[in-house]
């Protein structure tokens, strides 16, 4: 296939990825015999790098500039990134930070702040969607169907719930099937009050506890914004259960979707569009998921997850912005049957955040110190040489030429009107007096404390705070640490829809 021709727009790819990729790990072990089946190896998976490297290839060929950095848990890379390579658009990969999912939400912040466009969904859909039990609040407003529920912060869980059985237990704040297992799917109190004290103490958040809907499971892949476009569905279709196993719900678990070690992993297979479903129920699914992608703020592209009941009726389980980009599984695959190529729906994409290009903000010329937050106070991030006339006095040890630094806040003009026989006194006798009168003047009152503000060599010791980032953090169970999907080529049946384990540091919508 021919290259495009070549566009003057440069694109930025971020990601964020620390720790050992597992699936490269497989891969580099060669094939891997299943515990529960000898014979047959475990299937091929494909590697955070190479998805990335899909994603650089087809924007390369589609003509753009490009460059592709992986922040790997540092502000400083981020922003560097951004001032060194002056990007028209950033392709927004990055999905946590600080080994926090939260944060995701953040990082779009600071795109938002930068003014350069950027692809995806906003910090407020993003922290909305991040929260299951705020969606689904707000989605019972607007009319749009979804299970009854509770939210569980703390024990006991009262036998009056109010919610009729069989119930499905999961963290509130997790995605991609995170803390979701086969006994996740409880008939009676005993087994409800075991299942949230797992996630309240496995996982550190709420349990969400909703009515379980017995039927099919559908993904909606929407793709746009005036108007948004519902993509072909997406059906996971369960194998029948094991003998013995025949009351064992057919769900998407964890192990389902990140596990290739696990029976569950190749217990289900993926049908795009679904087989047998009656237009009116179609239409119905449809409708709910571009509501629920307008009411929670989705922009550019995201999947709805639903289910079916035995009467027809859809009910969404969650809204996903931002969904898994890899070629031929999940919303990529839907695409693909509406007649996208991988690379048409990347140029989509990247044309959409274009569209909202505005003025770029000027980033500093340095980054920030190491280890300081978006939130740094001016002095972490201040450029030294903020007037190039004083370049050569500013980074002077003994401070001869405080009172010329105008740019300076803590040096306030009044204060240089006061003293000004006293320049050449200032490195002994004269210091002391001029820390007393600075409280009248300066704006932060304790002028002791705020001294070596104003010299260039200290903030490093004396912003020592700026380090106290919240640092990526071992998960309590293995289930929050990061992400890989299966490779579409596996059991010679068609394309997977469903991922494997996770590598440490990374997460991954599916």
């Amino acid at each position: 296939m021919a290259r495009r021709k070549k566009r003057s727009e440069r694109v930025l790819i971020l990601w964020n990825f620390v720790g050992e990729d597992e699936y490269k790990t497989m891969a580099d072990q060669g094939p891997r015999a299943l515990p529960w089946d000898p014979e047959k190896t475990a299937t091929e998976v494909s590697t955070v790098q190479e998805e990335i490297d899909a994603v650089e290839e087809a924007i390369e060929w589609l003509g753009f500039k490009v460059r592709t950095v992986n922040v790997a848990e540092k502000l400083d890379t981020l922003i560097e990134a951004i001032r060194d390579f002056q990007p028209h658009v950033i392709f927004n990969l990055i999905e946590f930070f600080n080994d926090q999912a939260v944060q995701e939400a953040y990082v779009a912040g600071l795109y938002d702040l930068f003014h350069i466009p950027y692809t995806g969904a906003g910090p407020l859909c993003l922290m909305t969607c991040q929260r299951k039990s705020r969606t689904k609040v707000l989605l019972e407003s607007q009319g749009v169907p979804t299970p009854a529920f509770r939210r569980f912060d703390e024990l006991p869980v009262p036998k009056d719930h109010g919610l009729k059985y069989p119930l499905i237990v999961k963290p509130a704040r997790e995605d991609a099937s995170g803390g979701v297992h086969a006994s996740s799917v409880v008939n009676d109190h005993d087994a409800l009050v075991a299942q949230v004290a797992r996630i309240l103490e496995e996982h550190e958040q709420p349990a969400l506890v909703e009515r379980y809907i017995s039927g099919r499971e559908i993904h909606v892949a929407i793709l746009g914004n005036n108007p948004p476009e519902a993509l072909p569905m997406l059906e996971f279709e369960f194998e029948d259960p094991p003998e013995g196993e025949e009351d064992r719900p057919q769900i998407l678990t964890y192990e389902a979707k990140w596990d290739p070690m696990s029976p569950d992993f190749y217990a289900l297979d993926v049908q795009v569009p679904p087989r047998k479903l009656p237009r009116k129920i179609g239409n119905r699914i449809r409708k709910a998921a571009l509501d629920a992608y307008k009411i929670t703020g989705c922009r550019d592209y995201a999947r709805v997850d639903l289910r079916v009941d035995e009467d027809g009726n859809p009910y969404v389980l969650e809204v996903n912005p931002n969904p898994d980009l890899a070629e031929s599984v999940g919303f990529m695959l839907c695409a693909e049957k509406s007649g996208r190529t991988f690379e048409g729906t990347i140029l989509e994409l990247v044309e959409m955040a274009l569209a909202r290009t505005q003025e770029p903000v000027v980033i500093p010329e340095h980054p920030p110190a190491t280890g300081a937050t978006i939130g740094a106070p001016p002095e972490a991030v201040e450029p030294a040489a903020a007037e190039p006339a004083d370049a050569k006095p500013a980074t002077d040890k003994k401070k001869p030429a405080d009172k010329r630094k105008a740019p300076d806040k803590k040096k306030p003009a009044a204060a240089d009107k006061k003293k000004p026989a006293d320049k050449k006194k200032t490195p002994d006798k004269t210091k002391p007096a001029a820390d007393k009168k600075k409280p009248a003047t300066d704006k932060k009152k304790p002028a002791d404390k705020k001294k070596p503000a104003t010299d260039k060599k200290k903030p490093a010791d004396k912003k020592k705070p700026a380090d106290k980032a919240p640092r990526p953090r071992a998960s309590a169970t293995g289930e929050r640490a990061g992400t890989r999907r299966a490779n579409p080529r596996d059991k010679g049946t068609g394309p997977r829809g469903g991922d494997a384990s996770r590598p440490t540091g990374r997460r991954k919508k599916v």
